[in-house]
């Protein structure tokens, strides 16, 4: 019996995996956008990413609520490698630099495969990337 709900259990489990749906723009000069929140445990760094697919690769900024650029990076699908443009002075350390290639380039598989959160355990940072969608801006706006 036990067997028997495991192997259920086992075959939804693979049919979600399996419908899971890229959450990256799929063809050139597609957009998205994400709502990004970073946690380092005692502090954090939110805002919006904004992402734009190229013939080989995608190109991708987060800036604060506030309009500053946290972050710029690209990503190439063929090598499967992140390269990060300009930082701010506070991510802008070589320790730093290489984890974010790291794991940017764990997060955008992750978004691929339609998971939004990737965790690092080892250094225990949070990363979430949700799609906003240009409904969610308008209903927002409306409402201001």
């Amino acid at each position: 019996m036990n067997l028997r709900i495991a192997a259920i259990s086992l075959a939804i489990a693979a049919t979600a995996t399996l419908s899971a749906q890229s959450l990256l723009p799929d063809t050139t000069g597609c957009r998205a956008r994400y709502a990004v929140s970073i946690d380092f445990g005692k502090s954090y760094l939110s805002g919006i990413c904004a992402m734009l697919r190229t013939d080989d690769a995608l190109v991708a900024s987060v800036v604060n609520e506030f309009g500053v650029s946290l972050l710029d990076f690209t990503y190439s699908h063929k090598n499967n490698k992140v390269k990060l443009g300009e930082l701010t002075p506070k991510l802008n350390k070589w320790y730093i630099r290489r984890t974010l290639r790291s794991d940017l380039r764990h997060l955008l598989g992750g978004l691929s495969q339609g998971d939004t959160v990737y965790e690092n355990t080892r250094r225990h940072i949070r990363y979430s990337f949700v799609p906003i969608t240009v409904t969610d801006t308008i209903s927002h706006a409306a409402t201001e």
